[in-house]
């Protein structure tokens, strides 16, 4: 049983599922229909407890991209690296990127990593 239909056999709301939801999206890089008590120990193995609600990675960025990465081509995604992006649009059921050729690429999700220093600029 996943961790979605857990929630819901207890009747959980859908909107605190879907707090839940983007908790674990952004804590565990998965979503609730994805996670059971077998992926949820073995996320423990590689997420160290730093206080009460906060958690750091036991392993280097590199290795949990690589992981990622890997996780994500065994399910089925296509996946893009090394592409400018210019604008992000987010919408209900997707997110539009604008990239930097001019050119507008739609996704049912995405992982954007920025370096520091452009996060500090002022655009």
């Amino acid at each position: 049983i996943s961790l979605l239909q857990y929630l819901e056999s207890k009747g959980i709301n859908s909107r605190c599922i879907r707090v839940a939801s983007a908790g674990w999206a952004a804590t565990y890089c998965s979503q609730l229909n994805r996670i059971n008590a077998r992926s949820m120990q073995e996320l423990s193995r590689v997420w160290l407890a730093d206080g009460s609600t906060d958690h750091r990675p036991l392993h280097s960025t590199s290795h949990i991209l690589d992981t990622l990465v890997n996780d994500l081509k065994k399910s089925g995604c296509k996946l893009r690296t090394n592409c400018a992006v210019r604008s992000v649009s987010a919408f209900d059921r997707s997110v539009q990127l604008g990239m930097s050729d001019g050119s507008k690429l739609s996704f049912d999700a995405v992982v954007i990593t920025v370096p520091l220093s452009v996060l500090k600029k002022k655009l």
